[in-house]
């Protein structure tokens, strides 16, 4: 039935069988009949079995409502040795699986110890869960093929390999049955890897309608709830050679060392190699108690802040970064969306582009100098370039951030929102050269995490509207401060980038 109950089970069958010595064994016209709820399967097929051919199952049957053809062969039982290996063959065929397995029981009719060599294709690897039973996902097509040893109730993937959708792999799987629950230790090598290839049709086009309706999104809203893990438990090293995703994507690999233990998962450690530098440390969802609640302690070295800018040259120059946020939700974009913790990113050395420093310094000659003459490659050193953001509830506010270069310091205010990824962030600078008259534009940024922009404002958070030097020039007349405003005219200190930073990044 549905539940996996057999009415050829005793109340006292324990699932162990006895080698048992047959002399002779000969059916003809024989006929077996089947109704497996839970395997989603029913046969109904010819049996017959005679000392030339062996024992020999053949007929139709249905997989999930489909037609499907199934066939099994053993050796002969005349005065078969108990304790000699029995010989099987197995296949079943139907528009959603084909499997073929071959191998030896270790005695006769006794699936619980048994050696085989089994190849299987179909259109989700849901479909050959209903055969063994192992809560596989719904995936894309795949082929695989797997050495397995069979020591009730224990299963040894000695071997696997193969394909789903467009990722490769190879591994080996230990799965142990004790005291009701299921322990995996194993490894799981994969050259090429797409996300897709977890999810059946159905699946991608639920994906891609939800982000057709909410745009383009940083964070995933991959699954993090484990309602149906709560009996499984172990280890599994993972390593990706090659994400496959979108060309602008920043990730590139991956590996680590998942462990799940009643329904505490952690992955520590964990590496993701990004286009430039690693992503690394810990992710931990737990899901013992409540909503699941999901914990990153992440370190980022050596990638450049213009790749995670989508390549922007407005500001460029290698970066370190630190995460550390726990939130609660059924996934990785609503728990993220509700977190806790702090998020810094720093950058030392670098440049940018001239004429954004200097208006962000709020030197008026040189900006005048810039909207006159300035050209658009112009470029500045970065000193630095220091976030510290503290997260409350999926809103980010930054204490601090600045922007220091020789021309000018910047001090940044605004907000992150983690919940629908967008950005309001605006950096007012002073001059280290000011003049007796100075400007007080603003460098905003803005857009989403996937998307984010830099644009210059005025003293009112507006961007210059006409064109033209002389209408640029008038758009910023309304910023203009002396020297008595809020200490415009003074020069700004630098600021201590090496204890700024190593503050950040603790």
């Amino acid at each position: 039935d549905a539940n996996g109950r057999a009415n050829w089970e005793g109340r006292g069958d324990k699932g162990k069988s006895k080698p048992t010595r047959i002399a002779h064994l000969t059916i003809s016209g024989g006929r077996l009949t089947l109704r497996d709820d839970k395997r989603h399967m029913t046969l109904n097929v010819a049996l017959s079995a005679d000392p030339a051919r062996g024992v020999v199952i053949r007929g139709p049957g249905t997989h999930r409502g489909l037609p499907m053809r199934f066939s099994a062969w053993s050796g002969a039982l005349d005065n078969t040795d108990p304790d000699a290996p029995y010989p099987f063959r197995l296949s079943l065929a139907s528009p959603l699986l084909t499997l073929d397995a071959s191998g030896r029981m270790d005695h006769a009719f006794d699936v619980n110890g048994l050696d085989a060599v089994m190849t299987a294709h179909g259109t989700d690897i849901a479909y050959l869960d209903d055969v063994i039973e192992a809560g596989l996902p719904a995936t894309q097509d795949f082929a695989l093929k797997a050495a397995v040893r069979r020591d009730r109730p224990d299963w040894n993937v000695k071997s696997i390999a193969g394909t789903i959708g467009r990722s490769d792999l190879t591994g080996a799987v230990l799965v142990k049955k004790r005291e009701g629950r299921t322990i995996l230790d194993g490894w799981l090598n994969a050259g090429r890897f797409d996300f897709d290839s977890l999810s059946s049709d159905a699946g991608l086009a639920r994906g891609a309608a939800k982000r057709r309706a909410m745009g383009a999104r940083v964070f995933p809203d991959t699954q993090i709830h484990f309602e149906k893990l709560g009996r499984l438990d172990g280890t599994l090293r993972i390593s990706v050679s090659e994400l496959l995703m979108d060309h602008t994507s920043l990730f590139k690999g991956f590996r680590g060392t998942l462990t799940m233990d009643h329904r505490l998962l952690t992955l520590s450690p964990v590496a993701i190699q990004l286009s430039r530098g690693v992503l690394s440390g810990s992710i931990r969802v737990d899901h013992r108690a409540g909503d699941p609640k999901l914990t990153l302690d992440l370190r980022e070295r050596g990638t450049r802040l213009g790749d995670l800018m989508g390549n922007s040259d407005d500001i460029d120059g290698p970066v370190e970064a630190r995460i550390v946020l726990n939130g609660a939700g059924r996934d990785v974009r609503t728990a993220i969306g509700r977190s806790t913790g702090r998020v810094a990113l720093v950058m030392r050395g670098g440049s940018m582009r001239k004429k954004l420093a200097v208006f962000a310094s709020g030197d008026l000659l040189d900006s005048i100098g810039q909207l006159i003459g300035g050209t658009s490659s112009a470029r500045v050193d970065v000193n630095c370039l220091i976030t510290r953001f503290s997260a409350q509830g999926g809103r980010m506010t930054p204490a601090p951030l600045l922007l220091d270069t020789p021309v000018g310091r910047a001090d940044g205010t605004g907000a992150i929102s983690l919940s629908d990824e967008t950005i309001a962030l605006a950096l007012t600078g002073r001059s280290k050269h000011p003049d007796l008259i100075q400007l007080a534009a603003k460098l905003h940024v803005g857009g989403t995490l996937s998307a984010p922009a830099v644009t210059l404002t005025n003293a009112q958070g507006e961007a210059p509207r006409k064109h033209g030097l002389f209408g640029k020039i008038g758009s910023f007349l309304g910023s203009l401060r002396t020297r008595g405003d809020q200490g415009r005219g003074l020069p700004v200190p630098p600021a201590n980038c090496a204890a700024l930073s190593a503050e950040a990044l603790r």
